[in-house]
């Protein structure tokens, strides 16, 4: 609606409708204009005046839709960019924690092959202790066999040779030493 200042009989209008300038009436005088000519040129312009606020309404209310639309938008993209933040903030974390993740395992991949690397040591040391037993333990046993053996081939050669009666001869002591 429009403000107006046009007075009727004294009193300020304070919006001018359409109605009003069809009942507007003005003073009579002797060569005033042509009625006729007046209330038709009241009457288009109170029509003017009436398509005007009837697209001054259209106008608002398609505005009002399209504040409300221009709201909605708005909306939508604040919540689009909240979650676009919270999905980088999320993915940075995860990145973060993937990270440290890697850290942690890395360094007890670290540590258990160590620990592996270790334990492989003290075996192998404890083989080679064991091999080197085996070898004291295998020239012992070579060295009492090959007594063992020369031991029986000189009982051998002594029974082909028939002097088994040399060692009848022997001290009791001597052939229970050998």
């Amino acid at each position: 609606m429009f403000r107006s200042s046009i007075i009727n009989d004294g009193v300020i209008m304070a919006h001018l409708t359409p109605m009003d300038i069809r009942h507007r009436t003005f003073l009579k005088t002797f060569k005033g204009y042509s009625r006729e000519e007046v209330d038709s040129f009241i009457d288009q312009t109170a029509s003017a005046f009436e398509d005007t606020i009837k697209e001054k309404e259209i106008l608002a209310a398609k505005n009002a839709e399209l504040k409300a639309s221009l709201d909605r938008y708005e909306q939508i993209e604040k919540t689009m960019q909240d979650m676009l933040l919270h999905a980088q903030s999320t993915a940075e974390s995860t990145k973060q924690q993937a990270e440290k993740d890697a850290v942690i395992i890395i360094k007890e991949a670290e540590l258990r092959a160590e620990s592996i690397k270790k334990e492989s040591e003290n075996e192998l040391e404890e083989l080679r202790k064991s091999i080197m037993v085996l070898r004291e333990q295998k020239k012992t046993f070579l060295i009492k066999f090959r007594t063992l053996i020369k031991s029986q081939i000189e009982m051998l050669q002594l029974l082909e040779t028939g002097e088994m009666s040399a060692l009848k001869r022997l001290k009791p002591e001597e052939s229970q030493a050998k």
